[in-house]
């Protein structure tokens, strides 16, 4: 993709070596993170000049870190599962409805 957009920096024979040399650099990251970090770094580039190793996984730990923290408010607003309730739990609650129902019917 960084070839494509920036053709003046990557070209001739040398691609083939800098491929592998980036691949190498980021075996580690998260492909889906990487891709990210370069999608967007292409988006708001104003300098012309292609993304370092570096400066891509930066971005890719903070698309990390954003996607954790939207999982985790996810869980967070998540209903808890319910309790299930004892028999007696049951009769207890049925017992201080019904005193209710009564305190309201006047």
């Amino acid at each position: 993709m960084l070839a494509a957009v920036y053709r003046n920096y990557f070209k001739g024979d040398d691609l083939d070596f800098t491929v592998l040399v980036w691949a190498d650099a980021l075996i580690g990251d998260e492909h889906r993170h990487i891709m990210s970090a370069a999608k967007e770094y292409i988006k708001t580039d104003a300098s012309g000049f292609p993304p370092s190793v570096g400066q891509l996984r930066i971005m890719a730990k903070e698309f990390k870190r954003k996607e954790r923290e939207a999982e985790k408010d996810k869980l967070q607003l998540r209903e808890p599962d319910p309790v299930p309730m004892g028999e007696s739990e049951i009769e207890q609650r049925i017992a201080v409805w019904a005193e209710a129902k009564k305190i309201l019917q006047g």
